[in-house]
């Protein structure tokens, strides 16, 4: 299941010519396995539901009968646009953990941290386990 929520983040902030993207991020791949070790149960759920989710509608996004996965990327991409900002309120708003999960993710990644002239964030104190 890390892989495929890799493959939905990844769609969600694609990597381009000067910055990577997720699937290539180690860093990724490790916050998701700790997201997928140490988050509540709620954030857990919600993100494999909305990983399950981007895989299975694109027959409804873009008229395909293929899971997202094996979409073209520019069907990929305008997949993942359109259920990341459809009206029904309860697809967007779990489209949105994959959105949140990403970002998170993505912004801790040294490489997309160095792309934007940033510097690399301090090992993870562990502080917010438990909580």
């Amino acid at each position: 299941m890390s892989w495929l929520i890799l493959q939905a983040l990844d769609a969600v902030l694609p990597g381009h010519k000067d910055c990577p993207g997720l699937a290539a991020s180690k860093s990724a791949r490790e916050v998701v396995a700790e997201l997928r070790r140490e988050a509540p149960i709620e954030l857990r759920l919600v993100l494999n539901l909305a990983t399950v989710m981007w895989l299975l509608t694109p027959i409804f996004t873009v008229y395909l009968p293929l899971p997202a996965v094996r979409l073209p990327s520019r069907f990929k991409h305008r997949h993942t646009e359109r259920i990341t900002t459809t009206s029904v309120y309860l697809v967007r708003q779990i489209a949105l953990v994959l959105k949140q999960v990403a970002g998170l993710a993505w912004g801790q990644d040294p490489e997309v941290r160095k792309a934007c002239g940033l510097a690399p964030y301090a090992a993870d104190p562990g502080t917010w386990k438990g909580m």
